[in-house]
């Protein structure tokens, strides 16, 4: 009876201690990953995860670190022009402003290859990528340049 009473006890002040509620892990955001660099791949591959997929099968990815300028080449199954442009426009964008030292995103998709500079994003812009401090700021800035430019002529992909 001594043990049944003891049981009861205890269960009574266990569920009278109070709830102490876990910290819940906060997901990255793309900016926690500002200041990375060419050499790392994964921190690459973690931008772009947080970035649409565009459908886009990924193959693999080659990263330009022996001489600069440092260039980030991406590999995907064939895709739809249209689309595999897209994703070359965003993921470089991305790309360029997080990873410090990277200059040249590249997107192949089969036979069809887009590639981006940071040079030719700035000029599309019209500031440094680095003035962009939150992603808000690059999106709305982004909106901005496309009312004024909705097929992106100044941002013509180099070859």
């Amino acid at each position: 009876m001594k043990r049944l009473g003891l049981l009861i006890m205890t269960l009574l002040l266990a569920g009278c201690t109070p709830w102490i509620e876990q910290e819940k892990e906060v997901p990255p955001s793309l900016f926690d990953y500002e200041g990375s660099y060419v050499g790392s791949p994964m921190s690459t591959k973690n931008i772009l995860a947080l970035l649409p997929d565009y459908g886009l099968k990924w193959k693999n990815m080659r990263l330009e670190t022996d001489k600069e300028p440092y260039g980030i080449h991406l590999y995907y199954e064939k895709a739809e022009p249209a689309i595999a442009r897209e994703a070359a426009r965003t993921y470089s964008l991305y790309l360029l402003r997080l990873i410090t030292n990277a200059d040249i995103v590249t997107l192949h998709s089969d036979t069809t290859q887009y590639r981006y500079t940071r040079e030719q994003w700035e000029n599309w812009l019209g500031l440094p990528l680095e003035k962009y401090t939150t992603e808000e700021q690059l999106e709305q800035a982004m909106q901005m340049k496309l009312e004024e430019d909705p097929d992106r002529e100044g941002l013509a992909e180099s070859s």
